[in-house]
C-alpha cells in the first residue's frame, strides 16, 4: 500500500503483558511525518491515550507514542504508564502486524486493519482456536466474572449457560442464573455459548468445563484477529482459577499406578502355578482398580464450591492426603502380594 492510500483510520487488538482493543486516528495519513492518536481499552486498567508521531515508507510503520490523559488509570490504579514504540508492516490482506514495547518493560504484538475504509464483509472462511486449560476451583463469583467478561465483549448476544442435574443436561440464559444457582453449584460440567455479528463479522464463543475430562475454550470468527484476542483475553479470566498442584496430579497421578504395575511384572515370573498365578493377577488387579478409582475421583478437571472465597485453599491442601493415600494403598498392597507369594 503506497503512502497516499495510507488510511486515517485503524482498530484492532494488542497482545502480550497487555491485551486489549486498539484504536488509532492519524491526522496526516498521506504526508511524510505521521501525527496521531491511538487509544487503548485495556482488559485490566481500562481506558488510556497515547500521542503518536513516526512515519510510514510504503511497507514499514515505525511510530513512537507518549501518554496522553489518563487520570482515570492514574489515579484508580495507581499504575505506571510509559512511552511506547510501535514497529508494523502490512500484511498480504492489508492489514497491519507488528510489535510493541514500552520504556517500563511492558511488551508484545498487535495487529489492527483499516476501520470505516475498509471493513471486514461476509465471508465463507472461519478461524477457529482453541485453548486447554489447568484444572479448576470455581464458585458464584467466578462464574458470574466468567459471565460478565462474554457478555462485555458480546453484548448483543444471548449466553447460553448448560450444566448437568441428575444425568441430564439443562441449557438457560444468563439471566435465569440466579434462579438455577444451587443446582449450578452441585454440576459436574459447565457449558457457555454465545455468537454474535458484529459489522458483517461473526463471532463466537465456547467455553466446556469438565466435559470429556477437561476444560476448554473455543473462539470463532471471520475475523481472526478478534478470534486470537479473546481467547487470550479468556484465559487471562480463568488463570485465577486454576489449581496448578490439581493439574500435575491429574497428569501424573497414574505413574503411581504404574509403578505398581510394574511390581505385579517384576513377581510374576516367580510364580509357578497357573491357579497361583490366577489368584495373584486378581488380586493385584483389584488393587489397580482402587488406585485408578481414587485417581479418577479426586482428580476432576473443575470444581465448583459453595464458598465465596475465589480459591478454596482447604481443597487446594487435600491434594496431599489423596497422594499419600494412593501410595499407602500402593505399598501395602505391594507388602501383601510379596507375603503371598510366600505361601502359595
Amino acid at each position: 500500500m503506497d503512502k497516499e492510500n495510507f488510511p486515517s483510520k485503524w482498530a484492532g487488538y494488542i497482545f502480550g503483558t497487555n491485551t486489549g482493543k486498539i484504536f488509532v486516528k492519524f491526522n496526516n495519513p498521506n504526508r511524510e511525518k505521521l501525527l496521531g492518536i491511538l487509544s487503548i481499552n485495556d482488559t485490566s486498567l481500562g481506558v488510556s491515550q497515547y500521542s503518536l508521531e513516526g512515519r510510514y515508507d510504503g511497507n514499514l510503520l515505525i511510530l513512537e507514542g507518549t501518554p496522553k490523559n489518563i487520570p482515570n488509570i492514574e489515579e484508580t490504579k495507581k499504575v505506571i504508564i510509559g512511552n511506547i514504540k510501535i514497529n508494523g508492516e502490512l500484511d498480504s490482506k492489508g492489514n497491519l502486524k507488528g510489535d510493541w514495547q514500552s520504556n517500563i518493560g511492558t511488551m508484545g504484538t498487535f495487529t489492527a486493519f483499516p476501520h470505516g475504509e475498509n471493513e471486514p464483509s461476509l465471508t465463507d472462511q472461519f478461524y477457529k482456536y482453541n485453548r486447554k486449560l489447568d484444572v479448576l476451583h470455581l464458585n458464584k463469583d467466578s462464574i458470574l466474572h466468567i459471565i460478565n467478561a462474554i457478555k462485555k465483549e458480546l453484548p448483543e448476544s444471548k449466553l447460553i449457560i448448560t450444566y448437568e442435574i441428575s444425568g441430564k443436561e439443562i441449557s438457560i440464559y444468563d439471566n435465569n442464573f440466579q434462579s438455577h444457582e444451587s443446582d449450578i453449584i452441585k454440576s459436574k460440567i459447565l457449558k457457555f455459548y454465545s455468537s454474535d455479528k458484529d459489522r458483517n463479522v461473526n463471532k463466537s464463543i465456547i467455553v466446556s468445563l469438565g466435559a470429556f475430562g477437561e476444560n476448554t475454550i473455543t473462539t470463532e470468527s471471520s475475523d481472526e484477529q478478534w478470534a486470537v484476542y479473546f481467547i487470550t483475553k479468556m484465559e487471562e479470566v480463568f488463570k485465577k482459577q486454576e489449581l496448578k498442584s490439581f493439574s500435575f496430579y491429574k497428569k501424573y497421578g497414574t505413574w503411581i499406578n504404574s509403578f505398581f504395575f510394574m511390581y505385579i511384572l517384576i513377581e510374576l515370573p516367580e510364580i509357578t502355578s497357573t491357579l497361583n498365578r490366577v489368584v495373584f493377577v486378581i488380586l493385584s488387579f483389584l488393587i489397580l482398580l482402587i488406585l485408578k478409582t481414587l485417581h479418577n475421583r479426586f482428580a476432576l478437571p473443575m470444581r465448583i464450591s459453595v464458598s465465596s472465597v475465589k480459591r478454596d485453599k482447604i481443597i487446594e491442601k487435600n491434594i496431599l492426603f489423596h497422594i499419600g493415600t494412593q501410595v499407602f494403598i500402593s505399598v501395602l498392597g505391594g507388602i501383601a502380594l510379596h507375603y503371598l507369594l510366600l505361601y502359595i
